[in-house]
């Protein structure tokens, strides 16, 4: 994993790409921080590796929630409490779903 700045990344965009084909990723940071991966696709199927990064977005989010909801001892309702929640919400909104 190459680090390079936001200036180099931007004013060499051919040397740019050879060390990104050289080490097939680049951490392209913004004064000392990290704000873009570029990877390289060549001979990778773009469609697969958006679609897995996709799923693994939506898994770290559902670990985050899962998390917190037993930091919040949440994960301890029962499912009858579950049902009040959801009737109240639906009573509130006012459609009676």
């Amino acid at each position: 994993m190459q680090f390079i700045s936001m200036r180099e990344f931007s004013a060499s965009p051919r040397e740019t790409q050879k060390k990104l084909a050289a080490s097939g990723e680049l951490i392209i940071t913004n004064n000392g921080t990290p704000t873009m991966l570029v990877i390289d696709i060549v001979d990778k199927d773009f469609l697969k590796l958006i679609d897995y990064l996709r799923r693994q977005e939506a898994m770290d989010i559902l670990h985050r929630i899962q998390t917190a909801s037993v930091r919040s001892a949440a994960d301890g309702i029962s499912m009858e409490e579950i049902d009040d929640e959801i009737a109240a919400y639906r009573a509130e909104r006012g459609d009676g779903r």
